[in-house]
C-alpha cells in the first residue's frame, strides 16, 4: 500500500525533458544539444572545478615497464591543484598515427586491471590497452580518483565498495560536487596533460563500464575527442543503474531531468560512434541495450549520418569483443 515503485516510476517520465531528441530535425536538435551541454557543463560544475583546482601543468616519468612486449610509460601528472594522478602511455611498436584516451571501469587495481593478465572475476578489460597497441594505436590512459593507487587510504582494497568510490563520492557530494562529474574533469586533464606534451591530435575516446559512463559524457563536451567506444554501458536508466544495486558514482544528482542515458550519448552526434554491450549483461541487460541502440539509429539516421553509427550486442556478459573493437576502429578511425 506504501510502496513507492509508482511513485518514482511516475517521477522518471516526469521530470525528464519533454523534447526527444530523436524527434528533433537537423537544425533543432543543433539547438537543443547546445542548450544540454551547456546544462551538463552546469550539473558536473566543470567551470568550478576549473577554477577551483586548474593549475600550470606539470608531469615526469615516473616508471616504465614492459607487458606483452608492449613497453608502457607511467607518468605523474600534476594538474588538478592538491591532486596528483597517473596516465599510463601504451606504445605500440609500429604506430599507425591513431591516438586514443582510454578510461578503465570499476578494479580494485584501477587502470592496471586493464593491462595485466587477470584470472580472477575482475576480467573485463581483457588487456584492450595492449591489444590496441599490438595493432598500432597510441593508448592513453589516466587512473581515475577512487581506483587502483587512487583509492582513499582508509578503505582497503579488495571490493567494489572499498575501492574508492564511496568515501570520494561522499565527499564529494556533501561539498556539492559528483565524482561522475570530476572523473569527466579529470577526464578533460588528461587530454590538457596531452597537449601539454606536444600531442595536439585528436582522439578516439574508449570508455569501459564506469568509464564507458565518462566516455559518454566527454564525447559531447570536449571537440579534441572525434569519434567514440562506448562498451558495457549504453542503455536506459531504469533498466540499468536503477534496476539493482550499482556503484554511487553512477548517480549524479539532477542528471536524469537532463534526459536518459541514451539520450546523453546522443549529444555526440554527429560524432562517430560504437556502443556495444553483452548480450547477457545483468547489470546493463539485453531489452535497455536494444531500446538505447534503436534510438540512437534513430537520432543518426533524422541527422543523415546513419553511416556514424553502430550498436552490437555481442555473446558474453559484462565485457568486452576486442575483434569487434578493433575492426571498428580500423574501419573508422581515419
Amino acid at each position: 500500500m506504501y510502496s513507492t515503485n509508482q511513485f518514482l516510476e511516475s517521477l522518471y517520465n516526469k521530470l525528464q525533458p519533454e523534447k526527444k531528441l530523436a524527434d528533433l530535425n537537423k537544425e533543432e536538435f543543433e539547438k537543443e544539444k547546445s542548450i544540454r551541454i551547456q546544462k551538463l557543463k552546469e550539473l558536473f560544475k566543470l567551470d568550478e572545478l576549473k577554477e577551483l583546482f586548474d593549475k600550470d601543468i606539470t608531469y615526469e616519468i615516473e616508471d616504465n615497464f614492459e607487458e606483452m612486449s608492449i613497453q608502457i610509460d607511467k607518468y605523474r601528472v600534476d594538474a588538478i591543484d592538491g591532486l596528483q594522478f597517473p596516465v599510463y602511455h601504451v606504445k605500440p611498436e609500429k604506430p599507425n598515427g591513431k591516438k586514443i584516451l582510454f578510461l578503465h571501469g570499476h578494479d580494485d587495481l584501477g587502470i592496471m586491471g586493464a593491462l595485466l593478465e587477470r584470472h580472477d572475476k575482475v576480467r573485463y578489460h581483457k588487456m584492450i590497452p595492449l591489444k590496441l597497441a599490438k595493432e598500432g594505436y597510441d593508448v592513453y590512459a589516466p587512473e581515475f580518483i577512487g581506483l587502483g593507487e587512487a583509492h582513499y587510504n582508509d578503505f582497503p582494497k579488495g571490493s567494489e565498495k572499498a575501492s574508492g568510490c564511496l568515501p570520494n563520492s561522499n565527499f564529494l557530494t556533501l561539498l556539492g560536487f559528483s565524482i561522475g562529474g570530476f572523473r569527466v574533469y579529470q577526464a578533460i586533464r588528461t587530454l590538457d596533460f596531452l597537449n601539454k606534451s606536444g600531442i595536439d591530435d585528436k582522439l578516439t575516446v574508449f570508455g569501459i563500464s564506469g568509464g564507458g559512463m565518462t566516455a559518454q559524457h566527454l564525447l559531447p563536451l570536449d571537440d579534441r575527442i572525434e569519434n567514440g567506444i562506448v562498451a558495457c554501458y549504453a542503455n536506459t536508466y531504469a533498466d540499468s543503474i536503477l534496476a539493482k544495486d550499482h556503484c554511487s558514482c553512477n548517480y549524479v544528482p539532477g542528471l536524469l531531468r537532463l534526459g536518459d542515458s541514451y539520450e546523453m550519448l546522443a549529444l555526440a552526434a554527429p560524432k562517430k560512434l560504437f556502443t556495444v554491450n553483452g548480450k547477457a549483461d545483468r547489470g546493463f541487460p539485453k531489452a535497455g541495450s536494444e531500446k538505447a541502440f534503436e534510438y540512437l539509429e534513430k537520432v543518426y539516421a533524422n541527422l543523415g549520418v546513419s553511416h556514424n553509427y553502430t550498436g552490437r550486442l555481442i555473446e558474453g556478459r559484462h565485457e568486452i569483443d576486442e575483434e569487434a573493437i578493433i575492426s571498428w576502429l580500423n574501419h573508422n578511425v581515419l
